[in-house]
């Protein structure tokens, strides 16, 4: 029997479904920085409620070349008051692309 639901990593489609709404809102702040916003987002919410899987999917589909997506994954932060260096954070933009 095939399970209907996928637990504990990121879901592609067939398995992502029913976040139309949560997609587009993120997708509108990102096309907003075309027309000059300047737009931090971050997805909040209890573990285990897909906010990874429509980041990464949203990611998937974005085909803009002039706007760079970037997925920054927190859970293994010790501390918020963390000290982010230069050469962390470039290196993670450019493994999330």
């Amino acid at each position: 029997m095939i399970r209907p639901f996928v637990y504990g990593k990121p879901v592609t489609k067939p398995y992502f479904v029913d976040r139309e709404k949560e997609t587009g809102l993120i997708l509108d702040q990102i096309r907003s920085v075309k027309h000059g916003a300047s737009t931090n987002l971050a997805v909040l919410g209890p573990r285990r409620v897909g906010k990874t899987s429509i980041i990464k999917n949203v990611m998937m589909g974005f085909d803009d070349k002039k706007i760079i997506p970037t997925f920054i994954d927190c859970f293994s932060m010790q501390s918020m008051h963390l000290h982010w260096d230069v050469s962390a954070s470039s290196q993670a933009v450019r493994d999330s692309w």
